[in-house]
């Protein structure tokens, strides 16, 4: 069976996700994590490539699968993007019809005139079509111009970074298929076709910070927060008065957004002292620092649209047993989706996803009808 495997670096180490290939759908079937030492993005790389190798192997004999592709979720810092508009001029006498094979070629001619020649483009989105001075979201089918004019949101790396991470797989006879932008790949985590019409958001928090990207019709939009699971454990650390290292404990095994624990403690155990914590203390930090936290998150979704955003949460803490309900109570005007596959890794789905189809950056054309072709060819005669 074919499969796919996607992977991302967080501040503890590489996130990995396998996934079955079955009929055009992903289905994912273990998560990998790796410990590394390194922050720098190429190193860290390079320390966890043959830890990783040797883990696919094993999948790969255990599911009897074949991991055929590899992309990975590239982060912020290492991405670059640029808003760019262009005109592409036709025939000056005769109007020229709209086709797929014209946005490519004028989507390359931009690309070519934006970029240095060290820089290469991931993403190439089109955010607004002008046909004769006309403006367009989508275009009609069959439209004809003298000349098409193109606002596009670019996206784009250092070419060197590129290279060489595709380097280090081929040193190990893996296919590297490139990098997916992170908010293209949180948004693909759990898309539908009907999140074409109406305002999609997607939080996803990790361990540094939370990443909030939207979409609304072809305009894409995202805001980095600094708020994530590392400094709900500073925050615990001074509450509490425990190390850093009870803390970690206490996120991993304890922590619950259901309220009603009443009574119900939990003995810790820090140094050679034994404390009891009450389960309902902890649970009421979590719930009210959290809410802290996710109204000013929630604001960038306001400053996005008016409109209501269906909202999608991703992330380890997101899996925590209460945690929609929490919202439920807490911000009752939300609109939630809930996540296709319960992982932690889901937003690792979406850049296999993304990766695989590319949805957003598709040139959709309607098709024309034999009659309207006919009447098309025969119009200059009536």
């Amino acid at each position: 069976m074919r499969g796919v495997c996607s992977f991302g670096l967080e501040r503890s180490g590489l996130k990995a996700l396998l996934a079955f290939c079955q009929a055009g759908k992903f289905v994912p079937f273990s998560e990998i994590e790796l410990n590394i030492s390194h922050t720098n993005f190429l190193d860290a790389i390079k320390e966890s490539i043959c830890p990783l190798e040797e883990e696919i192997r094993m999948k790969e004999k255990k599911h009897s699968v074949d991991i055929e592709k590899i992309y990975c979720r590239l982060p912020l810092n290492l991405s670059k993007v640029k808003v760019v508009e262009d005109i592409i001029p036709f025939s000056p006498r005769r109007k020229k019809v709209i086709t797929p094979g014209t946005i490519s070629k004028a989507k390359n001619y931009i690309e070519d005139a934006a970029l240095e020649w060290d820089e290469i483009c991931l993403h190439n989105l089109i955010l607004e079509y002008q046909i004769d001075g006309k403006r367009y979201f989508n275009l009609p089918p069959g439209l004809e111009g003298r000349k098409l004019k193109l606002k596009v949101f670019l996206v784009y790396m250092e070419r060197r970074l590129l290279k060489e991470v595709e380097e280090i797989f081929e040193n190990i006879t893996r296919k590297f298929m490139g990098f997916v932008f992170a908010p293209f790949a949180d948004i693909s985590a759990n898309f539908k076709k009907e999140f074409f019409n109406s305002p999609y958001g997607v939080v996803r928090i990790d361990e540094e910070n939370t990443l909030c990207s939207a979409m609304v019709k072809n305009r894409i939009c995202y805001e980095s927060f600094d708020f994530g699971e590392r400094k709900l454990k500073k925050k615990m650390e001074k509450t509490f008065s425990f190390s850093p290292e009870v803390c970690s404990e206490i996120m991993d095994r304890y922590i619950s957004f259901k309220s009603g624990y009443l009574s119900k403690e939990v003995v810790i155990k820090e140094g050679g002292d034994y404390y009891n914590l009450s389960m309902e203390s902890l649970t009421s930090f979590m719930r009210g620092e959290f809410s802290k936290e996710l109204n000013a998150v929630l604001d960038f979704f306001k400053g996005v649209s008016e409109e209501k955003f269906k909202i999608l949460f991703l992330g380890r803490l997101t899996l925590t047993t209460g945690f929609s309900d929490f919202l439920r109570e807490k911000f009752p005007f939300l609109e939630l989706t809930s996540p296709s596959f319960k992982i932690a890794s889901l937003s690792l789905l979406g850049c296999i996803k993304y990766g695989q189809h590319r949805f957003l950056e598709r040139n959709y054309l309607f098709k024309i009808n034999w009659w309207e072709r006919i009447l098309r060819i025969y119009k200059d005669y009536f």
